[in-house]
């Protein structure tokens, strides 16, 4: 082979696609994720959200991967789970929805009566809770409306009420 085709033979092989990563895209996997957990089929939402882990866990859509396995967790009722999902996502980025989702977990795991410090008659979760919430309802009162989550511009209305229930149960 003559070495005046070298740079050509180089040039091309730059210019190919590499290889397609095993688990597929993230956000398409995320999507895929979401539709599962709307299916009321949470365990292949997990299944998802572990293939985005496996690539890009200290990313934002690792973060929302992990916002979103504690979803799926809450939905199989495994509580424990689905707040470790939410801490490791406000762990890897500043993450509203994993705000909202531990406040809520949060003042599940209260009502059932599972926590409470008890050192100042008052439980840690709810003032946990109280904190991770009123941080949520002030980010979203300031938020760009294009720049919202779909399920929060989708269900806004709905969000906004839970929340301010969701507050009035800390304030008890």
């Amino acid at each position: 082979m003559s070495v005046r085709w070298l740079p050509a033979l180089l040039l091309c092989l730059t210019l190919l696609p590499g290889p397609a990563p095993a688990q597929g895209n993230p956000r398409q996997l995320i999507l895929q994720g979401e539709r599962f957990l709307n299916m009321g089929k949470p365990q292949a939402a997990l299944g998802e959200y572990a293939k985005v882990l496996a690539c890009c866990e200290q990313s934002p859509v690792g973060a929302e991967a992990h916002n979103d396995m504690g979803v799926a967790y809450a939905q199989l009722g495994d509580l424990d789970q689905a707040m470790a999902h939410y801490q490791a996502a406000m762990d890897i980025a500043d993450y509203p929805l994993a705000w909202y989702n531990l406040g809520k977990a949060l003042l599940k795991r209260h009502a059932r009566g599972l926590t409470g410090d008890g050192s100042d008659g008052e439980d840690a979760d709810l003032r946990r809770a109280r904190k991770l919430l009123t941080k949520f309802r002030d980010w979203l009162a300031a938020a760009d409306p294009a720049t919202l989550p779909r399920c929060i511009t989708w269900q806004r209305d709905e969000f906004e009420a839970d929340l301010r229930q969701a507050l009035r149960e800390t304030a008890q």
